[in-house]
């Protein structure tokens, strides 16, 4: 599942999306978010092969839920015609060359029933990914404290060698004075 995952993100790649998001999460951006492109119709049309292609496996709105379960990545407003053109041309060679070929007939000889939409657990699911992720950064924050009270301390204890060392040498003037 990885490997198809990976797949999928280097064709949105390819076609100037995010490189860790994948087509699907892409076009379920953009056909929720209609402020964002002025290319509603596009990317509903879009969604609309995508879904029907992965009907079997996830039901009606697969886009959505891999919008939802991808939450929070930053995504392309803007692109070259040429980039959609190159989405466009993987998405319709993937689902109507290989998806739907492959997903109907599987589905169909060993019944498998789509998977329901489970919100809570997407939700669920991502607040435990961004609960990881903002522990890493505490990590790391707090590594970076430590690092900086260690400059800190290295740069007072410098700061003091150098004041004993001028009381030294004129105490040791004011010795050879007496």
């Amino acid at each position: 599942m990885n490997l198809l995952i990976s797949v999928d993100q280097l064709g949105n790649t390819i076609s100037g999306g995010n490189p860790d998001s994948t087509i699907s999460a892409r076009v379920g951006y953009f056909t929720q978010n209609r402020d964002e492109t002025n290319m509603f119709y596009y990317w509903k049309g879009l969604e609309k092969l995508i879904n029907f292609s992965f009907y079997p496996l996830d039901g009606q709105d697969h886009c959505h839920q891999a919008y939802n379960k991808e939450g929070g990545k930053a995504y392309v407003k803007t692109g070259k015609d040429w980039m959609r053109f190159a989405l466009s041309f993987i998405i319709i060679t993937s689902c109507i060359g290989i998806i739907i070929p492959l997903v109907y007939p599987i589905t169909f000889i060993f019944r498998i029933k789509p998977n329901p939409d489970k919100p809570n657990e997407i939700l669920i699911q991502r607040l435990q990914s961004t609960n990881r992720e903002l522990e890493n950064i505490t990590h790391l924050l707090v590594e970076k404290q430590d690092e900086n009270e260690n400059i800190r301390h290295a740069i007072i204890t410098n700061q003091a060698i150098k004041i004993a060392e001028e009381v030294k040498t004129k105490l040791e003037t004011l010795v050879a004075l007496n």
